[in-house]
């Protein structure tokens, strides 16, 4: 946050260093504690993993987890009443299992370098435990929705994932994620070293909000063009789970027709970006 309020630190390139700093130290871990490199490495650089068939035997519980999912509320963010927890498991108990399951998946512990010894892998699972929730997303056309802007969540590289119990096409409002943004380059740093000095300045532009001057930094499809990158939708059959590193750029796609997107949702940060 230093560096994103100090114009002396900004100048200096404080913030990209730090950005490029907790990247090398991401890649040090999958390369040291992985098992398969090459999923990690995908998540490294390409960004996004989609796993599909997730849960074996699915058409048999698809229409009772339907039927849970309208047992919580229409909410983007977590909230006690739609948390994966011990108490919400009586409300969905099939939803719970399919929970279960991704707390378990190889895959999130693999693109986290999570083999870290035990108490990092604690680490992991307490936030997956505590930081899951069922989320029921209505979409509408063209809403304001400020998580439409594409952005990064934050300037090292973290793990969100969905696992989505039905179909979601372009037209329903599907994730859309920028391949590539996390294998950073000459050009993305040159514009992270500006947008930093423009937020120190709160000389930014009004349509990306106070979230860029937070460190949820918002791009224009304009300057995403000029680092040869372009946003595409993250489409998905039933039953997928997706892995976004979502330090790369991202956002929520606009449906054509409202559109209620049910899913599991979490997500894992490190506390400390800089360890290997």
């Amino acid at each position: 946050k230093g560096t994103l309020a100090n114009p002396e630190y900004a100048r200096k390139g404080f913030h990209v260093i730090r950005t490029w700093a907790s990247n090398l130290a991401h890649l040090k871990r999958v390369q040291k504690y992985s098992y398969d490199y090459t999923i990690a490495h995908k998540f490294t650089t390409n960004g996004i993993i989609k796993i599909e068939n997730f849960i074996p035997n699915f058409e048999e519980f698809e229409e009772d987890i339907q039927k849970e999912f309208k047992n919580f509320p229409t909410v983007v963010h977590k909230r006690p009443d739609n948390i994966c927890s011990s108490q919400n498991k009586y409300i969905a108990p099939i939803l719970n299992e399919v929970y279960q399951q991704i707390v378990k998946a190889q895959e999130i512990e693999n693109v986290l370098g999570a083999r870290l010894g035990s108490p990092i892998r604690r680490f992991f699972t307490t936030a997956l435990l505590s930081n899951t929730f069922y989320q029921r997303v209505y979409n509408t056309p063209d809403d304001n929705d400020n998580q439409k802007n594409l952005h990064v969540d934050t300037f090292f590289p973290a793990l969100k994932f969905w696992w989505f119990s039905q179909d979601v096409s372009e037209d329903d409002g599907a994730f859309v994620y920028v391949e590539k943004s996390p294998d950073q380059t000459t050009e993305y740093y040159n514009w992270l070293y500006e947008q930093s000095i423009r937020i120190c300045e709160k000389n930014y532009d009004d349509w990306r909000l106070r979230d860029h001057e937070e460190g949820s930094l918002r791009v224009s499809e304009a300057e995403l063009e000029r680092m040869n990158l372009k946003a595409k939708p993250v489409e998905v059959k039933k039953n997928t789970l997706v892995l976004g590193n979502v330090g790369g750029f991202h956002g929520r796609g606009n449906t054509k027709k409202p559109f209620t997107r049910n899913a599991i949702h979490g997500s894992i940060r490190l506390t400390e970006p800089y360890l290997f």
